[in-house]
């Protein structure tokens, strides 16, 4: 994915990070089943919370993150 992103080529940008996104799913699920009920919960409260609280930078960042992206070959 470095190399990709250095040689500024889409695809191997594109898959190396999905690649990144997928991987810990296994882990993160049986994670998710041994915390307590409450646990869970109050992670994904404070993700929801945290993605509010920074909502237009984010949307900013995007935009400049499909910018770079549409500029690979």
């Amino acid at each position: 994915m470095l190399i990709g992103a250095h040689a500024r080529l889409q695809a191997p940008v594109i898959v190396g990070g999905g690649t990144l996104v997928l991987r810990p799913l296994p882990e993160l699920v049986f994670l998710w089943r041994v915390l307590p009920i409450w646990m869970p919960l109050t992670l994904a409260g404070s993700v929801v919370l945290g993605c509010a609280i920074t909502y237009e930078r984010r949307r900013r960042d995007l935009a400049r993150f499909r910018t770079m992206i549409g500029r690979m070959t």
